[in-house]
C-alpha cells in the first residue's frame, strides 16, 4: 500500500527521536484506537514498510517493541496478531479467579487434572500450621476463562475440607464461593507471595506457551474467620496476560523504621 499523507510520520522538533520509535508509537495508537481489534491478524513487515515508506529493518524493530509490549503476539507459522488486552488484578483484595472473570464480563471455567490424598511436606506444613507428613488434598485444576487456559492452579485442603471439595463438580464451580456460601466458611484474608520464572514444560503445555515463556507464580495462604488457614495454593500465570496493580501508602512511623523490619 503506498505512503499516503495520513499515513506519514510526524517530524517532531527538538530532541531527535529515531524512526523506529515514531513508528511504533503510529501503530501502538491504531492498535489501542480499535482500528486494529484484538485477535486481528497485524500487517506484515512489507506492507508496513510500502504504507509508512519506512525500511523493513526499521518495521521489524518497531514490531519488535510492541510484541515486547505485549500489544502484539507471534504464533509460528501464521503470523503476527494483535494481542488481547492484559488482565489487570488489584493485589490487596481477596477474590478468587471465578469472581475475577465474572467482573470482567467473561465465562469461568476449569478443568480438573488431579485429585489425591498426599502428605504434607515440612515447608507446606508449616504454612497451613500442621504437622509434617499430615494427609491433606491436593487438587490441579486449569483454570479457563471463555475457553482459554489462563492459569494452571494446585490447592491445599486440609483433609475435612478437601473432602468435601472432592466431591464437587470442579469443572463449573470456584473455591471461594463454594467454601463461603456452601458449606458456610468465611474467609477472613490471605498472605500471598508473587514470583517470576520460566514455565515448566508441562506448564508450558496446558497454558499454550511457548517453551521456558516466563509465568508468574502466586503462594497463597488463606485464612478463615476463626483464624484457620484452610487454603494453600500456588497459581501459575502467563506473565504476558496479567498485569498488577498495588496501591502503596507512605509510611507513618518513619523511614528508618521500615527499613529495620524483617524481611518477610
Amino acid at each position: 500500500m503506498a505512503a499516503n499523507s495520513a499515513d506519514t510520520l510526524p517530524s517532531p522538533s527538538g530532541a531527535p527521536i529515531p524512526l523506529y520509535y515514531r513508528l511504533r508509537e503510529a501503530l501502538r495508537a491504531r492498535i489501542l484506537s480499535g482500528e486494529l481489534p484484538v485477535g486481528s491478524l497485524f500487517p506484515t513487515e512489507q506492507e508496513v514498510s510500502e504504507r509508512y515508506a519506512v525500511s523493513r529493518t526499521t518495521v521489524r524493530e518497531a514490531i519488535l517493541g510492541l510484541v515486547h509490549e505485549g500489544l502484539l503476539v507471534r504464533k509460528q507459522g501464521k503470523g503476527t496478531f494483535v494481542a488481547a488486552r492484559k488482565l489487570e488484578e488489584e493485589l490487596g483484595v481477596l477474590v478468587g479467579f471465578t469472581e475475577q472473570m465474572e467482573a470482567r464480563g467473561m465465562r469461568p471455567g476449569a478443568r480438573t487434572l488431579s485429585t489425591e490424598v498426599v502428605p504434607l511436606h515440612a515447608r507446606e506444613a508449616e504454612l497451613l500450621a500442621l504437622p509434617e507428613g499430615t494427609k491433606v488434598y491436593r487438587i490441579v485444576r486449569l483454570r479457563l476463562a471463555n475457553d482459554e487456559p489462563m492459569s494452571l492452579e494446585t490447592e491445599l485442603f486440609p483433609h475435612d475440607i478437601g473432602l468435601r471439595v472432592s466431591q464437587e463438580n470442579l469443572d463449573d464451580v470456584g473455591y471461594y464461593p463454594l467454601l463461603e456460601e456452601r458449606y458456610g466458611i468465611h474467609l477472613r484474608e490471605a498472605e500471598q507471595v508473587i514470583e517470576a520464572r520460566s514455565a515448566t514444560a508441562e506448564e508450558a503445555q496446558l497454558l499454550g506457551l511457548r517453551r521456558r515463556a516466563t509465568v508468574v507464580v502466586m503462594e497463597s495462604v488463606t485464612t478463615d474467620t476463626s483464624g484457620r488457614r484452610i487454603e494453600l495454593s500456588r497459581d501459575v500465570y502467563p506473565a504476558d496476560r496479567y498485569r498488577y496493580r498495588i496501591h502503596l501508602r507512605r509510611p507513618t512511623k518513619g523511614l528508618a523504621a521500615v527499613a529495620r523490619q524483617p524481611a518477610g
